[in-house]
């Protein structure tokens, strides 16, 4: 598909990150899809279509994304900062979405560039559902390396007493040493 830019002759091809952004709607991507439009461009900031998708809750697309083709976006994929579309959905709590990707084998333990996990952003940010879910469909998710930060320090330090007793009750060791020290408390 070519650009109505007014440009003769214009070269622009219209990609589904500039597109899904713009309208996010389900018939646009499967046409954009049909007509070989690329699930695996990214963006000017690293992003592809899967993120958008997730970042903005569209479940629906998401599973489009990852079961039409000919080109099928890729789970796992990373942008400029290193998350994948779990990463996103996760820090935002879209539920659906989080399911769908984990649906389609998000991996759970893939760490961005700050060296967090989509648990990590679900409990930094107080998103208990998103939180209950990453560890009901992967329950070992509290055994895994810990180095700056726990899903339960970040839980604690902003106030979300119910993730914080999720992680708990789901394993999470209370003494759990990190090895970057808090920052100092202030006002004490």
């Amino acid at each position: 598909m070519k650009c109505n830019c007014g440009l003769s002759p214009c070269k622009e091809i219209l990609s589904i990150t500039v597109v899904c952004p713009l309208v996010w709607r389900l018939e646009a991507v499967r046409l954009l899809l049909r007509y070989e439009g690329s699930a695996n461009t990214d963006d000017s900031r690293g992003c592809f279509p899967l993120h958008l998708a997730a970042w903005n809750g569209h479940a629906d697309i998401c599973r489009v994304l990852l079961t039409h083709g000919p080109s099928i976006a890729k789970v796992n994929e990373q942008n400029a900062i290193s998350e994948t579309a779990l990463h996103c959905a996760a820090q935002y709590g879209h539920d659906r979405v989080v399911s769908v990707l984990l649906e389609y084998h998000a991996n759970p333990n893939i760490r961005n560039h700050h060296n967090e996990s989509p648990l990590d952003l679900a409990c930094q940010y107080g998103r208990l559902e998103t939180a209950q879910q990453l560890l009901r469909r992967h329950p070992t998710l509290p055994c895994h390396n810990i180095d700056k930060h726990s899903p339960l320090h970040l839980a604690a330090r902003n106030g979300h007493r119910q993730v914080a007793q999720l992680l708990l009750d789901a394993g999470f060791d209370i003494n759990t040493r990190v090895s970057v020290k808090p920052p100092p408390y202030v006002g004490f």
